[in-house]
């Protein structure tokens, strides 16, 4: 970050940086939205995870309710714009976490949670376990939807944001910049 606003020009000029923060939390909630509504009996597919119901036909409804009331919270969260320090809060009140951690090292472990395989050695990597932990403790269907995800092709889920990222930013913030301040822009 540092050298890129120190070295990167255009035009002689220093160039502004747009950051969305927590992105990758936000991105993973647009996804889970979508299996939400597959929950609720919309037949939808992702770029690259099916959206398959992995719940009994007739326990739907129970999952599907179970479903919103965690994405309220999970929203809260990313609305919030803390979502990491709110994982490592909950985190670092884990039994094998015995101190306060820092937000880049939750970011970190946070991501490799999500974009690694679904099994990983807990004593090599503490805190990613204790981020699952908080996962499990707080958000158990959602877990269930991420490991689902995983499933077949633990980078599928990985694939599946960086698609969504990249239709946020190409449909949206691209246009926006376009319009809104007439300026170039690069990716």
């Amino acid at each position: 970050s540092d050298i890129r606003k120190s070295c990167v020009v255009c035009d002689g000029k220093p160039v502004e940086e747009v950051d969305i923060k927590s992105s990758q939390g936000s991105f993973l909630y647009l996804i889970f939205k979508k299996w939400k509504s597959v929950m609720d009996g919309n037949r939808e597919e992702c770029g690259f995870v099916r959206l398959d119901p992995f719940w009994m036909p007739d326990r739907a409804a129970w999952f599907s309710e179970r479903m919103g009331r965690e994405l309220s919270e999970y929203s809260a969260v990313i609305r919030d714009r803390r979502l990491y320090e709110w994982f490592g809060k909950e985190a670092s009140e884990d039994s094998d976490i015995d101190r306060e951690l820092p937000r880049d090292e939750v970011k970190k472990e946070w991501i490799s949670f999500l974009f690694s395989s679904r099994h990983f050695d807990e004593r090599k990597h503490p805190v990613r376990g204790a981020i699952r932990r908080v996962w499990r403790d707080r958000f158990p269907t959602l877990l269930m939807c991420i490991d689902e995800m995983k499933k077949m092709n633990y980078a599928a889920l990985a694939y599946e944001m960086q698609n969504t990222e990249s239709e946020f930013v190409f449909g949206r913030v691209c246009p926006a910049i376009e319009k809104e301040i007439g300026c170039d822009y690069c990716t």
